[in-house]
């Protein structure tokens, strides 16, 4: 039932939507482990994902554009839910609420959603994920449920975890990587006693720090040798395009600085803008060293991963050039002695 990928981009193309909105559409939610669809402040659908389409049977040409509530809630309960949405398209922060729904065959079922408003510049859309279950509530008197800070901070990480799951699904080796890079950020961010909020941010950022590379043709991010100028050009575009693809999450912002600056070299000759020093957040400067010393002891489309011998040379080489060389320090101190593996 999935439509053509370029028929569903020229569809989205139509209502303006900026690219970043596109990549965040088509690169991560896509493969989401549960059903999303995305709506304008009107109701109407801009998205479903694959999920989606599965769980409920619409194909993308038949919902797009349409009101969501007229489509998949019953009629005798769609002004409830209306009220529901009025009040959800109002707040800056997810909700939670519950609805009956149907199916195209006509096939009844009870979601709970958590809705997530996406906001930049001048548009609002509201991402709804939503999974099927039994719920004990009173379905004819839909209500949002007000959420703790604690159930909140549960809601942010199912919806990172949805996110980086579906980054995985779309590219494997890229997550693994993302995976080992936060285990070392958290070892190193331990070390320098950094403080708890200051770790969960940084660890947050190594997940999803090569989310941009999404966007990079695959043909270039998979190539066998050494890419060629161009190629290099534009794979440096992934720490930017990592920024776009996560910046409609408003509870994701606050670590875009550490993803745009991670491949700012110590020395300036790093990019996307040539930052120098201290002029890098430690925080990407802690996620440099990490992210360095992963790739060099991981096997990469065009090399065999080097030894950590051989990688504690290389970095050693590159302190004060790329790296940061105090962090370099107490970094490859902690791998000698195998304390990275402690966090």
């Amino acid at each position: 039932m999935e439509e053509d990928n370029t028929r569903d981009k020229k569809r989205e193309g139509s209502r303006n939507l900026p690219l970043s909105y596109m990549l965040f559409f088509d690169k991560l939610l896509k493969n989401a482990n549960a059903s999303v669809m995305v709506s304008d402040s009107k109701g109407q659908f801009i998205y479903t994902n694959s999920r989606f389409v599965e769980s409920f049977g619409f194909s993308r040409k038949e919902i797009i554009g349409k009101n969501w509530i007229e489509s998949i809630i019953p009629k005798e309960e769609q002004g409830e839910i209306g009220k529901v949405f009025d009040v959800v398209k109002g707040r800056d922060i997810s909700s939670s609420f519950e609805t009956p729904v149907l199916t195209k065959d006509g096939d009844a079922m009870l979601f709970t959603w958590i809705s997530v408003p996406l906001q930049r510049e001048n548009n609002m859309f509201i991402m709804f994920v939503g999974k099927e279950g039994k719920y004990d509530i009173e379905v004819s008197k839909p209500k949002i449920h007000e959420i703790t800070d604690e159930r909140r901070e549960e809601i942010y990480k199912e919806i990172i975890d949805m996110l980086f799951h579906a980054s995985e699904k779309a590219e494997p080796d890229t997550a693994r990587h993302c995976v080992n890079v936060t285990n070392f950020v958290t070892a190193l961010a331990g070390k320098l006693n950094m403080d708890e909020s200051v770790i969960e941010r940084l660890k947050l950022a190594a997940l999803l720090h090569d989310v941009g590379k999404l966007a990079i043709d695959e043909k270039i991010l998979f190539k066998k040798g050494k890419l060629d100028h161009d190629e290099y050009e534009e794979m440096k575009k992934h720490a930017q395009w990592g920024a776009e693809i996560i910046y409609p999450v408003y509870f994701l912002r606050d670590i875009i600085p550490i993803v745009v600056y991670h491949h700012e070299n110590y020395d300036g000759t790093g990019y996307p803008y040539g930052l120098k020093g201290e002029e890098i957040p430690i925080e990407s400067r802690v996620l440099s060293v990490a992210d360095i010393y992963e790739a060099l002891t991981s096997d990469r489309p065009y090399r065999k991963a080097f030894s950590r011998e051989q990688a504690i040379a290389i970095m050693k080489e590159e302190k004060g050039t790329k790296l940061d060389p105090k962090l370099t320090d107490i970094f490859l101190d902690m791998v000698s002695n195998n304390e990275e593996k402690n966090a």
